[in-house]
């Protein structure tokens, strides 16, 4: 062992703690910077902030503005979510936007720290498991998933990771208990598990295998199939992501099984893109994955459902639908790369960290990075002209505003995002302003006629700022 080699395995325990809490730290600051400086939005900031100020104030996941709904609605309409409740006594003794955003900074660096067991179980001391720490925390997605609002499903890579943990020492209920648990973060959990399962039986644990895939099929079928669309009141709308497979549930898995021609035309769109998300994710670990037997049949299930998808969000590095692949892909890489001897294992530490810089630097949102905008962490002084009149809205009153600006309203029973619910026609205010992206992506002129439109609806204009304009009903 290299003196310097034996100086990080005597350190080891205190420099993998020591990189989790400076990057949970990091991107917990600039997280609650960036609400604080009205660059959050709406979608989806405000849409949990209200979903849990309304369960504080006896409206369990009610919302007005999850669904594009004109009246209240159940936000189990659109997802089957019951970390909600988990998290909810932690909202409450600070019921504020910036509470989620710091919570789901802390959960994406727990996720590191099952790997590091992981790496522990299998690897040498010093190098081999502080390297894929690293991997770990540069991973692109994980930076944007952390400074892109807030979602439930970063959540879910402890638990994936502390699964994957226990298959690897033969623990296969543990893992399965797990498993299960996840299922409460979001509805798609249970399509990893299956992952899982298959890799069971591939291991010949027939028991634990065919459980698990039974509870997991039960599980998203009572899901998408039952419960959300009884609170919806119609389908399951995300199904829509796969149209280019079928139209509902059944006629997707069929095309997957029985129509490769299909099935490959629709991978193959956008191929480019999807080829930057593959790489971005495995590359860092070296692809270190494929080494590991089959282990690597675990991100079987996040791949399909994210590069079979028409929604190009979801294949997207910006976006948090890779939330699920990420533990499994470093995970898979910690697995091959037990498995390599001689040379190779012996520079390969080296590459993983050289190769995680990269990719972070070319794609993750890193500050010193060509991804990384630092305007999303600087107030903008146009909004001091309304903020006295925003703070004289009654909590009663309905509001229909902007982007950003709904953002900061979210603690009330009545808000909405003016460019995808203007229809509502209810408002008692309107609040516009001309950096919504939607709307008006500053366009002035455009601002001035969506203006000038809603006056003569029979609004008065109370407050205006460079671009902005609060505006109540008569």
């Amino acid at each position: 062992m290299s003196s310097v080699n034996a100086a990080l395995a005597r350190h080891e325990r205190a420099i993998a703690i020591g990189l989790v809490v400076a990057w949970t730290t990091l991107y917990a600051v600039l997280a609650v910077v960036r609400h604080l400086t009205w660059n959050s939005t709406a979608f989806d900031l405000a849409v949990f902030d209200q979903v849990y100020w309304n369960a504080t104030q006896g409206r369990l996941y009610e919302s007005t503005l999850d669904r594009g709904s004109c009246g209240p609605a159940s936000f189990l309409g659109g997802h089957l979510s019951v970390l909600h409740l988990a998290l909810l006594p932690l909202y409450a003794v600070v019921p504020r936007a910036e509470t989620l955003v710091v919570l789901q900074a802390v959960a994406i660096g727990l996720g590191a720290w099952p790997l590091y067991v992981l790496a522990r179980d299998r690897l040498r001391p010093g190098a081999e498991r502080l390297a894929f720490v690293a991997c770990y925390l540069l991973i692109a997605p994980l930076s944007w998933m952390a400074l892109f609002d807030f979602h439930e499903i970063p959540f879910a890579i402890p638990f994936l990771g502390w699964a994957l943990v226990f298959v690897a020492r033969g623990q296969h209920w543990r893992a399965i208990g797990t498993l299960v648990a996840s299922f409460l973060v979001k509805e798609e959990l249970p399509l990893v598990a299956l992952g899982f399962a298959a890799l069971f039986l591939l291991q010949r644990r027939w028991l634990p295998g065919a459980v698990l895939a039974t509870v997991s099929v039960a599980w998203f079928v009572l899901a998408v199939k039952v419960i959300i669309p009884a609170f919806a009141g119609g389908d399951y709308r995300y199904t829509s992501f796969y149209a280019g497979l079928g139209d509902d549930e059944l006629e997707i898995v069929r095309t997957v099984l029985t129509d490769p021609g299909r099935t490959l035309g629709v991978l193959a769109e956008n191929g480019r893109m999807k080829l930057r998300y593959v790489a971005a994710i495995f590359g860092p670990g070296l692809g270190l994955i494929l080494a590991s037997g089959p282990y690597a049949v675990l991100a079987l299930p996040s791949l399909a459902y994210t590069l079979l998808s028409d929604h190009t969000h979801q294949y997207s590095l910006q976006n948090h639908y890779a939330a699920t692949l990420i533990p499994l892909a470093v995970g898979g890489s910690i697995l091959g790369l037990a498995r390599l001897r001689g040379r190779v294992r012996d520079i390969a530490p080296a590459g993983i960290v050289l190769a995680s810089l990269l990719f972070a630097y070319l794609y993750a949102d890193i500050p010193l990075g060509p991804k990384f905008d630092p305007s999303r962490f600087v107030p903008e002084a146009r909004y001091d002209a309304i903020a006295r009149a925003l703070g004289e809205i009654p909590p009663t009153a309905r509001v229909s505003a902007s982007d950003f600006v709904a953002a900061q309203l979210a603690h009330r029973q009545f808000i909405r995002e003016y460019s995808a619910q203007n229809t509502c026609g209810d408002a008692d205010y309107v609040i516009l302003d001309a950096a919504d992206r939607e709307t008006f992506d500053r366009d002035l002129e455009t601002f001035a006629r969506e203006r000038d439109a809603i006056r003569g609806l029979g609004y008065d204009e109370v407050a205006a700022g460079d671009g902005l304009s609060v505006l109540r009903r008569r």
